[in-house]
């Protein structure tokens, strides 16, 4: 949390649609008096609206199962910072192509990255082939297909033995 609350403070602005603890972060945008930049507009109908403007997509997490919204900011080409935490985050993120990992789990070292992602020259446009490259339904939906024609073939081998 404290890494989010610093870079709230250097932002210019700050949308945050899905939180969990909403209520705690009102009062300290409040208390800090952010409102002007740091905005909390809750689920939305259309999640993406806004998101698109973004520089920088921040995640904090110290642990992730697969992050789909690191795919959804790469298909808006917005680049990512993020911990190299176990779970997926380091097979999305590339350096300086598509975001930074941060493989420190200090709080100075992530906010490190977030000034060094602020000053980067990121390509959105690369950043939006490469994912769907690498996520689009083209590769995505055959891989899933091969896995579940491979994994019943073995099902079957085995119930034959």
């Amino acid at each position: 949390q404290n890494i989010l609350i610093s870079a709230m403070l250097q932002s210019q602005q700050c949308w945050l649609p899905k939180l969990h603890e909403p209520v705690k972060l009102e009062a300290l945008v409040a208390a800090l008096r952010l409102g002007e930049k740091v905005f909390l507009p809750g689920e939305k109908l259309h999640p993406y609206h806004h998101q698109e403007d973004a520089h920088l997509f921040l995640m904090g997490s110290y642990y992730e199962g697969f992050p789909n919204v690191l795919i959804e900011a790469g298909v808006l080409g917005i680049p990512v910072v993020a911990f190299d935490a176990p779970g997926g985050i380091a097979e999305i993120i590339e350096d300086g192509l598509n975001g930074f990992l941060v493989k420190s789990s200090k709080e100075e070292a992530f906010m490190s990255a977030i000034l060094r992602a602020r000053e980067h020259k990121f390509n959105r446009e690369k950043i939006i082939a490469a994912t769907k490259i690498r996520y689009g339904v083209d590769k995505i939906i055959p891989a899933t297909e091969n896995l579940i024609i491979r994994l019943l073939a073995e099902k079957a081998g085995q119930q034959l033995k």
